[in-house]
């Protein structure tokens, strides 16, 4: 092997970023190039030399390590002795994947055999996202300055996170160049003798074998189909293309072997949504083995893709498929050829001056466009002649400058200027055309000179000797993603006429919430708005105005509109200049006349006001300022709020006396960790330290405890003062066990409450002030309430601050919340759903607004939250958030932070007869609720250890956010609330309800459930450790909390083995389903001895039961140590008092009595559908196809990954405007 070392090399399935630009198939290591044949004898395979330290288990499967994380210690992988030639060997190519949690993956390696040590290694950092196929890596380890010579060891090492998750390693290698493996091969192994995702369809005479890679030469797996030696046979052998770009080119390349006759088409078919076909790109063989290549670009209309092998097969004939690969080439729609530069070192508050010198001949020169952005800001020069100028990196500034430009040598000159933030860069382009149509570039690459200080001669500086330009990356890439790109100058566009506009705009429209048929809803002067919503790009809207302008043509009118608060807070002074704000809004209005807006606003201090009041910066345990989210202002900060209000002055009132008063909806102030009200975070530090905060935290004591006494008392400390308090230190923060004992550290319990409230705070605080600034005519609105899940509580869930949603909902000027789709769930096949405990906002009179942050097949995702990879799923996945939101009459926001997400026809038509079926629902009330309710303790987590090592990382989070999945699955819809809620429902609505984290002692909740849910047959279901928290930690706690007697028991994990003689689950449903959530690890868990109960499973440790149900008289309790996630046993449970799935499968379902949607999780097959009584007619919604009459029960073909959506009701056709087809 002569130009590559590898070693851990075997069948391949990865998810490769080409350009930033994810395209997903499958590779085969044998495969790996064109020009050098694979030797698989040299190839150094997994085994156990390899030492795996830290790990749960470890196991050979498929020819690929996997192993699972023990959750509680670093978990390593250290190769045997390698001997690379690193001077020659510059890039890393790592396949990888992982189930569970997002893994940070430290790559270390070593110059001799010593041990470990700090002073041997280089330390890089992949984020690689949470996904069930593996991606690929690479990484330039020439830019590591001591990465040369022999690099004898290389060791990848994992931070502790959740128990359970797993880590897949398909293959590494060491090569000269990037990318030197392709995604391809399709023959990825699977469990039984059949490839992964591959459909085979044959005559009975044709046999089936799948080769193994060590039973051939090369190491390959290959399918082999042959016919028996009597008759002659057939077989069609096709995948689909998970991970298509419409308007992208790609390249097939198909590699299979004829034998004794046998011919075969092979092909690539797109298709229409309705499965026609739209496309057939055929490339035909009857000859030896040879590589058939087919390069195509896919439609704009293409829904989905398949590769077809369509074999005929004489008597004795073979067809064997070696390969199918598809390469990702290039954008279809335009494509940059310059790179994002900027300093060396990127600052905030940063100049950078560019210099470039060109050279022209312009007498055969037809055009020249120049097109050039810059973040955040910029002035171009062309010979001293300003001639561009830009104000946001999103917006590319475009003009012809073929009468600028001199014969000869010219001198191009930029002023970018970078405000906050450390993401900083240039990007321009010229495009020289002659009379022949011959085509030059001049890009922005690293030969431009660049410096920090103005020169004395600036612009028409002709200095050389300044330092080269550093190359970020080329455009689509992290973090500006897709940036559009122009062969001409756009023309002009039509000259704006808002007088009309302006003259409407004077009747002062008021918005309120309307409450009159039992749901909230956007009321504007009587009318009710529709509350489907679109969310443009970040700050100023025509900074990618193409985003909007699918919008109007889907029929959204009402969009969130941001503006970034730090960007216009200047020194000294709280005047700002909105011209280009106000000039932003008339560009929108003037394409959607009836435009309204939610207008967000993030309040980011400036870097001066860090600098001058550092006091009042957010300081972690280490006494270090900088965190996450780099250098933020404490919520805690009196001088902060203060000076945000005083901002807010002049903000509001310049918005409330414009013309376009009348369509702010609602105001959205944001916090500085991107829109969402979270506390910056620091892995292994804890916030906040600061001066401010612990003036903070006093005046909250006094406010509490009122008499220092009592605050003695209750901290067991006889000489502390409201005066001398201070913020607990890391150390008791910590704790010794995952519950605090409040005997012990009851300062602890109130710090951490003290801080949530420091956030909500800050939110009422500037929500009342904007109020009275518009005189209670707008809306108030704020992302908050994360109760189960967010990206940033994935560490410390306890102090990131939205942990007193109460509060918050209980304030007259909240009008509603916000929040994102799940983040874990929300790829497709899989629960999605929210993140909040949004039925508690229906009972506060609120509005919730979902994020359905849906990155679609169109998006450019460089930071891994893409989950459509083609238009089948996004479409999939955007009906599901559709469903979730109009059956409980929730908002919606579907958004495009770069433009092009919903660039398509078919997303339009969608969004089209979304807004036609919400029109006709938002005035109807909801004829169907729920009868489970799911409640939520926030303050319970005040009662917690932050150490992550007492359950392992994220482990807080999963047994908050992972009940979800399974009674997600269940087939039935379920409400969620607070807990402090409980006292505010309905109970005869309700026949179970799932205590969620009901963990402190509560003698009112008690006597509340005694009195109210303690009969008529409801079943309540108490999760992990009911009660146990109270004045100490105690099981008796747990006994007066849910009538059963319980004993604990330390470091016991909470999967459970199910009891196979139970009647429950006795059915062949079951076969192969255990219970629980083995990735649960607690220091303590909790089982039951009372004798009186019905053991419906036991700890998969020790046999202990963890999972119990007992009968009353007039009611039933059920303890389950951790959730379910097959949804069969949260099914099984409710059908014992009478709740009765809508699906037979587990499939997520959503219901309002006059809507149906389903999204398919449990595989692909027929669906048997049970709604509660027969109905006039079942219609599909987005088809418009009557799919049955006069029934209660009908059928359905599933697809797993995809949604179904059907209107419930008139016979002759749907109220919305659908026809019968």
């Amino acid at each position: 092997m002569n130009n590559k070392i590898k070693f851990c090399l075997v069948s391949i399935s990865l998810m490769v970023l080409s350009n930033c630009v994810w395209a997903q198939e499958t590779i085969n290591a044998s495969n790996i190039s064109t020009q050098t044949a694979f030797d698989f004898k040299n190839t150094i395979t997994p085994n156990p030399t390899w030492n795996w330290n830290g790990w749960q288990t470890v196991e050979l499967k498929n020819g690929y390590f996997q192993g699972k994380a023990n959750g509680k210690t670093n978990n390593t992988i250290t190769s045997p002795e390698l001997n690379i030639n690193a001077d020659k060997f510059r890039y890393l190519e790592l396949y990888v994947s992982n189930e569970g949690v997002v893994l940070q993956t430290s790559l270390y390696f070593f110059t001799d055999n010593t041990t470990i040590s700090s002073d041997k290694h280089i330390f890089t950092e992949i984020e690689n996202p949470r996904l069930s196929f593996p991606q690929k890596l690479i990484i330039d380890l020439g830019a590591c300055p001591n990465w040369k010579g022999t690099v004898k060891k290389i060791m990848l090492s994992f931070p502790p996170r959740s128990v359970g998750s797993l880590f897949i390693i398909y293959g590494l290698q060491f090569v000269e160049k990037p990318n030197y493996l392709y995604n391809g091969n399709l023959l990825l192994n699977g469990d039984n003798t059949l490839p992964m995702d591959w459909t085979i369809r044959q005559s009975d005479n044709v046999a089936i074998t799948h080769i193994s890679p060590d039973k051939t030469k090369s190491g390959q797996a290959e399918l082999a189909l042959t016919a028996s030696s009597d008759n002659a046979g057939k077989a069609v052998v096709s995948t689909e293309l998970k991970h298509m770009h419409n308007e992208h080119y790609y390249r097939l390349t198909l590699n299979y072997l004829l034998e004794g006759g046998a011919s075969c088409v092979g092909k690539v078919v797109l298709l229409n949504p309705d499965g026609s076909v739209l496309q057939d790109i055929p490339a035909a063989i009857e000859k030896e083995t040879q590589n058939v290549t087919s390069r195509f670009q896919v439609p704009k209309l293409a829904y989905i893709g398949k590769v077809i092998f369509d074999a005929n097969l004489p008597a004795g004939s073979q067809l064997i498929i070696k390969n199918a690969q598809l390469d990702y080439l290039e954008s279809g729609i335009g494509n940059w050829s310059s790179s994002w530069i900027w300093l060396p070192q990127t600052l905030e508050q940063q100049s950078a001056y560019f210099f470039k010198k060109i050279i022209v001949d312009k007498s055969n020169l037809k055009n020249a466009i120049l097109q050039a952005t810059c973040d955040d800001r910029f002035r171009l020069f062309l010979n001293g002649e300003q001639i561009l100028q830009g104000e946001h990196w999103a917006k590319v500034e475009v003009f012809d400058i073929l009468s600028q430009l001199e014969d000869g040598e010219n001198i191009l000159t930029v002023h970018g200027f970078n405000t906050q933030s450390y993401n900083a860069g240039l990007l321009a382009e010229i495009r020289l055309t002659d009379s022949k149509n011959n085509l030059q570039l001049i890009t922005t690459d690293d030969s431009w000179k660049v410096t920090e200080n103005k020169p004395a001669d600036w612009p028409s500086t002709k200095s050389e000797q300044w330092q080269n330009a550093k190359v970020i990356g080329q455009p689509p890439c992290n973090p500006w993603s897709t940036i559009k790109y122009y062969t001409e100058v756009p023309s002009p566009k039509p000259a704006r006429n808002v007088a009309a506009f302006k003259d409407i705009a004077k009747k002062h429209t008021k918005y309120s919430v309307d409450t009159s048929l039992g749901y909230p809803r956007i009321c504007s002067d009587g009318k009710i708005l529709t509350p489907l919503i679109f969310g443009g790009p970040c700050e100023y809207p025509s900074a990618n105005f193409a985003a909007y302008e699918n919008a109007v043509r889907s029929g959204f009118h009402i969009y969130r509109i941001w503006l970034e608060f730090g960007r216009a807070w200047h020194q000294n002074s709280y005047n700002v200049d909105l011209s280009q704000f106000d000039s932003q809004i008339e560009e929108l209005v003037t394409a959607d006349p009836n435009a309204r807006f939610f207008f967000l606003f993030r309040i980011s201090a400036p870097s001066w006001w860090l600098e001058k009041y550092p006091d009042d910066v957010c300081r972690f345990s280490d006494n270090m300022i900088n965190g996450a989210y780099g250098i933020l202002p404490s919520t805690s900060s009196k001088r902060w709020r203060n000076d945000v209000t005083q901002y807010l002055n002049t903000l509001i009132k310049h918005t409330e006396s414009a013309w376009y008063s009348d369509r702010i909806i609602a105001y959205m102030p944001s916090s500085h960790c991107g829109p969402e009200w979270v506390l910056t975070t620091k892995t292994n530090q804890y916030p906040d330290y600061s001066p401010a905060m612990i003036s903070f935290f006093r005046n909250w004591l006094k406010e509490k405890y009122k008499d220092v006494e009592q605050l003695q008392k209750a901290w067991k400390n006889e000489t502390i003062t409201f005066d001398t308090a201070q913020v607990p230190p890391r150390e008791l923060r910590d704790g010794e066990q995952y519950f605090i004992d409040p005997a012990i550290s009851q300062q602890v319990i109130d710090y951490n409450r003290c801080l949530n409230e420091s956030v909500s705070t800050a939110i009422l605080e500037f929500q009342e002030h904007i109020n009275k600034l518009c005189s209670n005519r707008c809306l108030n609105f704020a992302y908050y309430g994360y109760n189960f899940e967010l990206a940033q509580l994935a560490i410390y869930p306890q102090v990131t601050g939205h942990y007193d949603l109460t509060r918050v909902m209980n304030s007259q000027y909240i009008n509603g919340l916000a929040s994102p789709t799940s983040y874990t769930y929300r790829q497709g096949g899989s629960v999605s759903g929210a993140v909040t405990a949004v039925s508690s906002l229906a009972i506060h009179n609120q509005l919730w607004i979902q994020e359905a942050d849906i990155r679609t097949n169109l998006t450019i995702d460089s930071f891994g939250h893409k989950t459509a990879f083609n238009m089948e799923d996004a479409v999939a996945q955007n009906i599901r958030e559709f469903a979730y939101a109009i059956t409980r009459r929730f908002g919606i926001w579907y958004f495009d932070m770069s433009g092009g997400w919903f660039d398509n026809p078919l997303f339009e038509k969608d969004f089209r007869t979304m807004h036609k079926a919400y029109d006709w629902a938002i005035q109807r009330p909801i004829s169907w609720h729920s009868p489970i309710a799911v409640f939520f303790d926030e303050k319970v987590l005040d009662r917690t250890s932050l150490l992550r090592e007492h359950w392992g990382a994220d482990n807080i989070k999963e047994m908050l956010g992972s009940f979800r999945y399974g009674l997600g699955r269940c087939g039935i819809p379920y409400d969620s609330y607070v807990i402090d809620d409980i006292y505010k429902i309905n109970p005869k609505q309700y026949k179970c309800i799932v205590l969620l984290n009901a963990w402190q002692k509560d003698k009112k909740l008690k006597q509340y459930l005694d009195e109210n849910f303690c009969r008529d047959g409801h079943m309540i279901i108490w999760m992990y450790a009911p009660g146990y928290s109270g004045d100490i930690l105690s099981t008796d706690n747990m006994n007066y909390m849910t009538g059963l007697k319980f004993g604990s028991m330390p470091n016991v994990n909470l999967g459970y083995n199910l009891n196979r003689k139970h009647t429950f689950f006795t059915g062949p449903e079951f076969t192969g389903i255990d219970g629980g959530d083995e990735k649960l690890s607690p220091p303590i868990s909790f089982y039951v001895v009372d004798p009186n109960v019905e053991v419906l499973g036991t700890s998969i440790e020790n046999g202990k039961p963890i999972f119990v149900m007992c009968q009353k008289k007039d009611y039933s309790t059920t303890f389950m140590a951790s959730p379910d996630h097959s949804g069969l046993v949260w099914r099984k449970l409710f059908e014992q008092v009478g709740i009765k799935s809508f699906v037979d499968k587990t499939d997520c379902v959503y219901y309002d009595g006059d809507f149906f949607g389903i999204h398919f999780i449990d595989g692909s097959g027929r669906r048997k559908i049970m709604l509660e009584n027969d109905v006039s007619a079942v219609w599909d919604v987005f088809s418009g196809q009557k799919i049955c009459e006069g029934k209660h029960e009908f059928t359905i073909e599933a697809k797993h990954g995809q949604s179904r959506m059907f209107f419930l009701g008139n016979d002759d056709k749907m109220p919305f405007g659908a026809n019968i087809k």
